[in-house]
């Protein structure tokens, strides 16, 4: 037979709601903590029932703080983007770095390979094999600096003229598959923000 509830003690109902109540001070504890403020008409309450606004889907890391995936963003889609060329390219091994040196040469023909290592902001020893494999391709054409002996210039074959036209093709369809879905004024801040990317100040 159950004792009677003499008053000196906390029954069992009242000890539930002190347990509620402590679990949703540690949760709001916890939100503080966290940087995440507790919903409206969330919390204990002197009844000692939760009352709580319906919850939202839960948000990805990346869409509460979108800024700490634009790194990886940037150089994933870097990625993508040159095994993308590099499968058009075919058998040719033009790639998307031989591209960027054709491109380079159609504008600026006869150019020094230090000013196209520049402009292609790449290192002097990849440069180096780059042009390598161009020139065995039959893509370009080597020839000594009249006034610096010690300086090569680039100079675009009838084969690389060609190779030219078909990497704009390429690119065209790229472009074509970036853009789809974007208005003009997100291309625009698109553009700015990896303008913005390349020219950041390096620093040891």
């Amino acid at each position: 037979m159950t004792a009677p509830h003499d008053g000196l003690e906390p029954n069992r109902a009242e000890l539930n709601r002190a347990e509620i109540n402590r679990a949703e001070l540690n949760r709001a504890e916890l939100n503080r903590a966290e940087g995440r403020q507790q919903p409206p008409g969330s919390g204990p309450h002197p009844d000692g029932q939760t009352h709580e606004e319906p919850r939202r889907p839960s948000e990805t890391s990346a869409e509460k703080r979108p800024e700490q995936r634009l790194v990886f963003g940037l150089m994933n889609a870097e990625r993508w983007i040159r095994r993308w060329i590099d499968a058009r390219a075919g058998d040719s091994g033009i790639g998307a770095a031989g591209a960027g040196v054709l491109f380079h040469l159609a504008l600026n023909d006869n150019a020094l390979v230090g000013d196209v290592t520049a402009a292609l902001c790449a290192s002097p020893s990849g440069m180096s094999g780059l042009i390598t494999r161009l020139e065995k391709g039959g893509f370009v054409a080597k020839s000594p600096d009249p006034v610096d002996a010690r300086a090569v210039r680039l100079t675009l074959t009838s084969l690389g003229r060609e190779a030219v036209g078909s990497a704009r093709t390429v690119v065209r369809d790229l472009n074509a598959h970036l853009t789809a879905g974007f208005t003009p004024d997100e291309l625009r801040t698109v553009g700015r923000w990896l303008e913005q990317a390349a020219t950041i100040e390096i620093k040891a």
